[in-house]
């Protein structure tokens, strides 16, 4: 593990606290340029490389045993992430299964890094976004988790909760409460988000664009300073575009679920059915064999009645 002097952590600190007490206050300028100063800020050529100078750095961190985020302004961003890591480490991690979920086929590796994106009382009362990671996988489709937060082992149906899903990487509105060693950043796009991407680190932030997104550093600051009411039009209408293959997902698995569901009702059905029958079986029997008996009786009493009867005797 990489050694660093203590003192360079709590001067990154500082001037990163400094950076976050400016950019609550509207200041996003001076936070913005001293960010960059300290080479918190870094333009690619283009997105794609930004982003994968974020994966190399977020590796990087984990490897020396450091707790690390990466932040995206939007789901797809996310996803696109998500994926990068997955495959960087997938040479360090165990045994890989495939899943369905409600975002897709994902495989998921002991030692994967996973988010909850649904609440789950009978897991342990996991909330929305609870982190975990994978420890085991079961023959009946479940997956064995340990939770981040408290370290509880959880045993997750992803039939019955399917919203399951890499944690590597989140959007800066899930990312709020989380605090990390280091975070890696692609831009948020209002001051509210990027108050939120310079704050949930303890130690370094890394923010990287791609000047075929955004051409330079100024227009990176112009973007930090909007108003959050400026994007809202925008993000509605681009995560409602996003939102349309999620939804037929989510709808494919209702369906499952609805066939599954009815499919054991139809199950029950039947064991009842034939377990009445048994009885009504068992029932008739009984009652043969009573009246089998009772006119065997009856016969008996009537031979015995008989003034010609001369004692011979009766065998069942």
């Amino acid at each position: 593990m990489l050694k660093i002097p203590n003192r360079v952590f709590t001067s990154q600190s500082e001037h990163l606290r400094k950076a976050g007490v400016d950019l609550r206050a509207g200041r996003v300028s001076l936070a913005f340029d001293a960010l960059r100063n300290e080479g918190h800020i870094a333009g690619y050529v283009s997105k794609d490389e930004a982003k994968a100078a974020l994966v190399r750095g977020y590796t990087r961190s984990i490897e020396k045993g450091r707790s690390a985020l990466l932040v995206a302004p939007t789901n797809v961003d996310v996803d696109d992430l998500n994926a990068r890591v997955h495959a960087a480490v997938s040479d360090r991690l165990g045994e890989e299964r495939s899943y369905r979920t409600a975002f897709g086929k994902r495989a998921f590796a002991i030692g994967d890094l996973v988010v909850a994106r649904e609440p789950n009382r009978d897991a342990a009362k996991t909330v929305n976004r609870d982190a975990f990671t994978v420890t085991g996988h079961r023959d009946d489709g479940r997956l064995e988790l340990r939770r981040e937060r408290d370290g509880a082992a959880v045993s997750w149906n992803l039939l019955e909760k399917p919203r399951l899903d890499y944690g590597y990487a989140r959007t800066s509105n899930s990312s709020q409460g989380r605090t990390v060693d280091d975070q890696f950043v692609l831009p948020a796009r209002n001051r509210r988000g990027a108050y939120v991407d310079v704050t949930r680190a303890r130690q370094n932030v890394t923010i990287a664009y791609g000047q075929d997104e955004i051409p330079d550093f100024g227009r990176l600051m112009a973007q930090a300073q909007r108003d959050n009411t400026k994007t809202l039009v925008r993000d509605a209408v681009t995560a409602q575009a996003a939102r349309k293959p999620q939804e037929a997902r989510d709808q494919s698995f209702a369906r499952a679920r609805g066939v599954a569901a009815e499919q054991g009702a139809q199950r029950e059905a039947a064991e009842r059915a034939a377990a009445e029958a048994r009885t009504r079986w068992a029932t008739a029997v009984e009652e043969a064999r009573a009246r089998a008996e009772g006119a065997r009786l009856a016969q008996l009493a009537q031979w015995k009645a008989d003034p010609d009867w001369r004692g011979f005797e009766i065998r069942r």
